[in-house]
């Protein structure tokens, strides 16, 4: 009776034991996987951090070179002004037109866009006058296919005046812009005397120093978001500015020179304006 008790205790204790160390090896195998849970959870992070610290240099990358080429798309525009200024009476654009205009677009820089037979591509700005003074500039762009055999050669710089203050409305309100459909558009006239024309828009071209009236019909204007946005945005949380950052009606904005504390005039700016009020004073 007595071994029979004590094989029957030496069996449960067998038992005992076996059970816990299946249970203790369980809690390993537990711990284990744990750790390597946690291992691939910190990889993952590692991993959208190192993607995030990447998205984020290329996207500061991409707003300084955006704002390089806003600021020198202004810095041009000036010297524009400044070939057409000291132009000779004969080749000028006519004081009259100059006193009575509403708005001017200064594009320069009109290359050959070589994907579209016989088109052109250029980065401008768009700039009106106000009660006081001329506005800071709106970013634009100018296209079109019919403008290769309007221009005519690799490269030309235009200026555009703007004699009808709606044109100016439609134009920041409409994606694509078409001048000659949205728009009347016109050879200008050279010469400081010459007789003005009734058409919304008076176009100047410079190419190789000379200056002349050029159509422009078909050409198609249209504002310029992100380069507005890389221009003007001063605060750092912008630098999403492809994405959700673009402000409502910001080409309104600057024309009716709102001011924000995300937004500052660079002093690129107030260079064109100074040289606007002597190209083009007030009437």
């Amino acid at each position: 009776m007595k071994k029979s008790v004590l094989r029957v205790s030496v069996a449960i204790l067998s038992i005992l034991i076996s059970f816990s160390f299946a249970v203790a090896a369980e809690h390993e195998d537990d711990k284990m996987s744990t750790k390597d849970n946690t291992r691939t959870e910190q990889g993952a992070t590692m991993d959208r951090k190192a993607d995030d610290n990447a998205a984020t240099a290329q996207n500061q990358q991409d707003i300084m070179e955006a704002r390089q080429k806003s600021e020198e798309t202004v810095s041009q525009a000036t010297a524009l002004l400044s070939d057409f200024s000291k132009a000779t009476d004969k080749n000028r654009i006519p004081d009259a037109v100059l006193k009575e205009a509403k708005a001017m677009i200064i594009v320069p820089d009109v290359v050959r866009a070589g994907l579209i037979a016989g088109g052109r591509y250029g980065q401008g700005v768009l700039v009106t006058r106000n009660e006081k003074e001329w506005s800071n500039p709106v970013f634009i762009s100018l296209g079109g296919a019919s403008l290769g055999a309007q221009i005519g050669v690799e490269s030309s710089d235009v200026i555009m005046v703007v004699q009808n203050q709606q044109v100016v409305d439609n134009l920041l309100q409409d994606n694509e812009f078409t001048l000659g459909a949205d728009a009347s558009v016109a050879a200008g006239d050279i010469g400081a005397s010459a007789q003005t024309t009734t058409a919304d828009v008076l176009t100047y071209q410079k190419t190789k120093g000379v200056f002349a009236g050029v159509a422009l019909t078909g050409g198609v204007l249209d504002v310029d978001e992100d380069a507005m946005v890389a221009y003007y945005r001063t605060d750092d949380a912008a630098s999403a500015y492809y994405g959700d950052e673009k402000e409502d009606g910001l080409a309104q904005k600057i024309i009716d020179g709102q001011k924000t504390d995300k937004m500052t005039a660079p002093q690129s700016a107030e260079t064109l304006k100074e040289s606007l009020k002597r190209f083009a004073p007030q009437s």
